[in-house]
């Protein structure tokens, strides 16, 4: 029997180390001059601030259970447009786009991004979100994400939820430990 709890608690161990490691959004294309990076600044993301000429940039947010967050925004210093199509190495679930899903969505997935303590990192909920004119296409359960933006102040924004994919290796460990808590159970059961 102990060797079935044993088992048991291995299996349950693999399954939870499973998902893979967080990985970065991977530039597909990008309109040339365009760059994608992590935001590593301190100015709040949603109120014009940041002002990056031709830096498409993201925030790893928060994993919760099999998702992350990523928030993905471009504010440049002037009008400027940008064409792109990232790799999220995920199934998409969801994306967030207008100002009222952002701000909806910020209690569960924003996080601080300056380390200050404060709820002051995306800006105001009047200032985030997608302009009129701005295009995001993405299948759910897909990876890819396309966006056609031109951003004016304060820039554009969007959240997209990303679920894991289980690591190969660790599926066959889960497997093999279930194969292996099938028999235990079985021989146990002959006894």
């Amino acid at each position: 029997m102990r060797l079935a709890s044993f088992l048991h608690a291995a299996l349950g161990a693999l399954l939870a180390c499973s998902s893979a490691a967080w990985a970065a959004p991977a530039v597909v294309s990008i309109s040339p001059g365009r760059t994608l990076v992590e935001y590593t600044g301190a100015s709040p993301v949603g109120l014009g601030q940041v002002q990056q000429d031709g830096l498409l940039q993201y925030v790893e947010e928060r994993t919760a259970g099999t998702l992350r967050s990523v928030f993905l925004f471009f504010d440049p210093s002037s009008l400027q447009s940008l064409q792109a199509t990232l790799d999220f190495g995920g199934p998409i679930v969801q994306v967030f786009s207008t100002r009222a899903e952002l701000a909806a969505s910020h209690a569960t997935w924003g996080v601080d991004i300056d380390g200050n303590l404060l709820a002051d990192d995306y800006g105001s909920a009047l200032a985030i979100g997608l302009e009129a004119n701005d295009q995001l296409s993405w299948t759910p359960g897909q990876s890819l994400l396309s966006l056609a933006w031109t951003a004016s102040h304060p820039g554009d924004h969007i959240r997209v939820l990303v679920g894991s994919v289980p690591e190969p290796t660790g599926l066959a460990l889960a497997l093999s430990a279930l194969l292996a808590l099938r028999a235990s159970r079985r021989r146990d059961a002959g006894r």
